[in-house]
Formats: C-alpha cells, structure tokens, sequence
C-alpha cells in the first residue's frame, strides 16, 4: 500500500519540478553551465517554454565579426539577456520588447564584432510564463548608395518623388551612424492644406530630426507604426534654408535596413500659422487669451511666445476639446517645465515663477485634429 501511495507523490513532485523549469525538451538550460549550444547558423527553435522563476539559457560561438538578429516569437512577454564574449557575466546586449517583432517579444539585432562564446539568456518579464520560438540569424544590410552622408555638409538630394527607398544603418561608430538627407520637391504636387509625412518602416528603432536651413522644425522617436520615427511639415518655398533630414536608430547600437516612406497628408492652418517653430513663435501678451488654434497631423505643434517685465507667478493654459501638452522654454531654448492634463478636460495648465525676460510656449496635442483650442497666460 505504502508503494502505491508513493508513486502518484513522485509523479507529482516530476510534474512540478518540470513545470517550474519550463518542460521542454531542452531542459535543463537554467544556467550558463548548462546553456543548450547552438550551431549551424540559422537556427529556430520551436516549443520552448518558460515556467515559474525559469531561465532559458543558450549559447553560440561567433569565428568572425558578423551581424545578428536574434528575436523571440509568441505569445509570451520576455526579456532578452545577451552575454559575452567569452563570459557568462559580461552583458552584451539586452532588450524587453524588440521593435521588430510582434506583441511583447524581446529580440535585438547588432554587430558582434568580437569573435567568441556568446550566451543568450530567456526570462518571463515580471515572472510570465508560456511557450515561444527563438530563432538566431545572420543579417545582410543592403548596400547604401548613399554612404558617406553621416553629417550635414554629407547630406544626399534625395527627392520625395522617389520614395519608398530601402537604406540602412550601419553598425560601429561613435554615437552609431547618421543618415542625412538633403530633400528636394521638384515635382511634388500639393494643394492647400496638405503637407508631407515622411516616416520609416521595418525592424529598425528610428530617430528623426528634421530641419530648415540650421534651425530644427521637427523630430520624432516612434511616431510610425511600432517603433518607427514620422515626421510632418508644410513646405514652405517662400522661406529661404533648405530642407535637411537626418535618420538615426534610437540607441547607439541600433543597426539594419529601413524603409523611407513618404505621403500627402491633410493639413488646418489657422489665423495664426505659420507658427510652427520657435522663430515663426505667435506673440501674444500678459492676461490675453488667444483664441482660434487648432492642430492637425501637419501641423503637429504651435508655438508662442511673451515678455515678463516684472518678476512673479504666471499661469499658463489651454482651454477646449483639444488634448494639449504644452511646454515653457526661456529665450537660452532649455526647457523650464512642461504639463499634460492639469487643466479641466485634458487640458494643460502649469503654473510658473518666471524672472523678466522672454518665454516660449511650445503647444502639441494628443488628440483633438481640427479642434480649436484657445492659449493664455496670467500673472
């Protein structure tokens, strides 16, 4: 009797020691000693699992500088741990949610420029478990016709009528590599109300800044689908400075292919526009509301600008359906502080000790396209 009750108990205590260690047919790989070794480039592995307090440890050698992208897939959130070269300690990489991958899939893609014993370590982010794909390949950037443009004085023509374009961003380098773009618009057609959006897409983390002549217009971290940087802007081909683009990954690390898009987009330009910069910055005066804003797509941001004469508190605000952020700069272009939704409906509102001299006022939205909101500042 006492056999047949000791059986079940150790099917059981079996069940649950697998469970936590993720019961795939790779186990055990809960360490670097014990990390399951990968060979023969590319490789997926199907059917891990990660159970409760499990790490999933892997390990590969690299013989020669190469790039790599090494992505999890499923439905599970992980993070990504990378180690080497030739240390189980020494973090190489790491990554939560990779931006070319779906879901919350850790994943990273970089240059090992080292030859050596690598080792790629799987946990669950905050303790999740589940099942995932891992799958390690080489990649091959597409040659970029365009390189050297890692400055301005580098910058490329590039006419917007040729878009999509498929460029890159190569890895090394201080500060990792700039892309930059001299744009023209010889035979781009738009009406009243339109602007451009141009935006990346594809794996890469992208950085955009955008400027006329050698004042910054606009710049943007992930305003395109996954992690992708967009920017917009109207044309303006009374004004002199042209128009530079500089593309750049998020993180010094960041490399790979990307795809340069561009579209026609809608814009609402106000009584007040153009007031898209700091130097094109709307005056306005202490106690005067300005009425009649709106934001749209295009005209992603308006700016303002006022005097203090006499040292005190200044309140500054936004009233309307419009969803504002607004932001207060001095004239040294340093931000001094900035509000979402301390005003009543989602509205911005900050409340400032300012010395004399003169202020800008930086106003973006959230939501709210075509709505008019109005501005103010009181003392």
């Amino acid at each position: 009797m006492k056999r047949l009750i000791l059986v079940p108990v150790l099917l059981c205590m079996a069940g649950a020691f697998l469970s936590a260690q993720g019961g795939d047919r790779y186990e055990p790989n809960n360490s670097a000693t014990g990390a399951y070794a990968l060979s023969g480039l590319p490789v997926r592995l199907t059917d891990l699992n990660l159970g409760s307090n499990d790490e999933d440890w892997f390990r590969f050698t690299v013989t020669q500088p190469q790039m790599l992208r090494i992505v999890t897939e499923g439905n599970t959130d992980t993070v990504m741990t990378i180690y080497g070269p030739n240390s189980a300690t020494e973090v190489f990489a790491e990554n939560d949610d990779f931006s070319g991958s779906d879901g919350y899939n850790a994943g990273v893609r970089t240059n090992f420029s080292s030859p050596g014993i690598y080792y790629i370590k799987i946990t669950g982010y905050s303790g999740e478990t589940g099942s995932y794909t891992l799958s390690v390949s080489p990649l091959v950037l597409t040659t970029d016709p365009n390189e050297p443009n890692n400055s301005r004085s580098q910058a490329k023509s590039l006419d917007i009528n040729s878009l999509p374009r498929t460029f890159s961003l190569s890895p090394g380098g201080n500060g990792g590599d700039q892309d930059w773009y001299l744009l023209r618009f010889s035979s781009f057609q738009y009406q009243e109300n339109e602007g451009i959006a141009i935006y990346t897409t594809g794996d890469c983390d992208t950085y955009m800044e955008l400027y006329q002549g050698d004042e910054l217009i606009a710049e943007n971290d992930d305003g395109a689908d996954g992690y992708n940087a967009r920017v917009s802007f109207v044309p303006q081909r009374q004004r002199s400075g042209n128009y530079y683009l500089m593309v750049r990954g998020y993180s010094e690390e960041e490399s790979g292919d990307y795809d340069l898009n561009a579209a026609i987009i809608r814009v609402v330009m106000d009584r007040h526009e153009p007031n898209n910069t700091r130097s094109q910055a709307t005056s306005l005066s202490i106690g005067q509301t300005i009425t009649g804003n709106t934001l749209s797509e295009g005209d992603s941001e308006d700016w303002f600008t006022f005097s203090v004469t006499r040292k005190g508190n200044f309140i500054i605000g936004t009233e309307g359906e419009v969803d504002t952020n607004i932001e207060l700069f001095g004239s040294d272009e340093y931000s001094i502080k900035s509000d979402d939704d301390s005003g009543d409906n989602y509205n911005a509102l900050l409340i400032a000790n300012l010395d004399p001299g003169t202020y800008f006022i930086k106003v973006t939205h959230y939501s709210g396209d075509d709505l008019e909101y109005s501005l103010f500042v009181r003392q």
